[in-house]
């Protein structure tokens, strides 16, 4: 029987995993910047370079 509960775990499930795969972005992003800075790159530049490709392509 569908029940409200089945259609609240069936609207929330999708927010969960949103959530979930932002924390882990969140949590590798130091430690990619990390990596870069001891191998002498800038993640910052990276991200610059994506923005200003994404902005020319508008």
């Amino acid at each position: 029987m569908l029940t409200p509960s089945f259609w609240l775990k069936m609207l929330v499930q999708p927010v969960n995993q949103a959530l979930d795969s932002i924390l882990g972005m969140a949590v590798q992003i130091p430690a990619l910047k990390t990596i870069g800075d001891e191998l002498g790159l800038s993640m910052g530049d990276a991200v610059k370079k994506v923005k200003r490709d994404d902005d020319a392509k508008s």
